[in-house]
């Protein structure tokens, strides 16, 4: 290691990881499957080896000194991982509020078009956007979606006020509504090429009580385009099982080859049937599933569940891949 902030040797550090030395591009290549081994994605690992990140050789060096000791004391069984994954989510969510990656945003939105328990407050909606970007970047294994055409249905306001308004990276961006005024506002405000809308006029129970049921044909504006990833926040959660298995078959139309589906959906093994509409006075307030019928609905739909996940004070998410 060498004594100046932000570099390092990299035949030090591939003998630390190996205990030899090669020299050259070895020594490169088994500091990445190493970065890789113990989480970091390969972009986040190329960073550090071109010194792109503002990284610290000491600290490094105990980064890889604990990798070490917990591989040869055999303590990384999958439940550890599992934690330290959800803890390092967490400190690069709180981390980028900290360096003001979550300032106000640049795109204000009149309250009309505003949604959920955050609709008076638009810094924090905001924010609460940030987050879920981060995290979704983290699922798919990238530090951001610079590179990632994403499809957002239900999508609201405050993905497009992070995504535009505070710049926050993504390749393209198409966001599908039911909400016709607000996709008429985003169209209109909206003065970039990569953001794209769409208006779809269906019945729901809970949001739209008018227009025609979901179908998978139904148009989203989107034909000939494939996504590499595709997210519903708050939609699974409002949808009765006939257009639960619609929207999956709707979606699985529009992924890309390697491409990763993300969705919420409030889960409870405990009730006697597949599907519970928890208040009947408000239906689909909050549509609750058994786990055993979201995996049905995914299979059939040619998906496969990769994994559910428990973000803090989020609902499940759902995280699929086509099949």
């Amino acid at each position: 290691m060498t004594s100046q902030e932000g570099s390092f040797d990299l035949s030090e550090l591939a003998k630390l990881i190996t205990g030899s030395s090669a020299g050259g591009e070895e020594d490169r290549t088994a500091i990445l499957e190493f970065f890789e081994r113990a989480g970091f994605a390969r972009a986040a690992a190329m960073r550090l080896l071109e010194r792109s990140i503002d990284a610290l050789p000491r600290h490094l060096l105990r980064l890889v000194a604990l990798q070490l000791y917990l591989e040869k004391a055999k303590m990384l069984d999958e439940g550890v991982t599992r934690r330290i994954l959800r803890l390092e989510r967490e400190i690069t969510v709180a981390l980028e509020h900290m360096r003001g990656k979550a300032a106000e945003t640049k795109f204000d939105v009149p309250l009309q078009f505003r949604k959920g328990s955050l609709r008076n407050q638009q810094k924090a909606s905001v924010d609460s956007a940030v987050a879920s970007i981060a995290l979704l970047a983290r699922e798919i294994g990238v530090d951001d979606l610079s590179e990632k055409n994403v499809l957002d249905i239900g999508c609201g306001v405050k993905f497009t006020q992070a995504f535009y308004g505070l710049e926050i990276p993504v390749m393209r961006y198409h966001g599908v509504d039911v909400d016709r005024d607000m996709i008429a506002f985003l169209s209109a405000n909206v003065k970039h090429s990569k953001f794209t809308y769409k208006h779809i006029d269906i019945y729901n129970a809970m949001y739209h009580k008018s227009g025609p049921p979901l179908s998978a044909d139904i148009d989203i504006g989107a034909a000939g385009r494939t996504f590499d990833l595709i997210c519903l926040f708050s939609v699974f959660t409002h949808l009765e099982p006939n257009d639960y298995r619609a929207m999956l078959a709707l979606v699985r139309k529009y992924i890309a080859a390697h491409g990763t589906l993300v969705f919420t959906s409030f889960i409870d093994n405990s009730i006697s049937e597949d599907f519970k509409d928890s208040d009947p006075k408000r239906p689909l307030l909050k549509a609750v599933y058994r786990e055993s019928a979201i995996n049905a609905f995914v299979t059939e739909a040619s998906w496969s569940v990769e994994r559910v996940v428990q973000h803090p004070g989020q609902q499940p998410w759902v995280v699929c891949t086509p099949i």
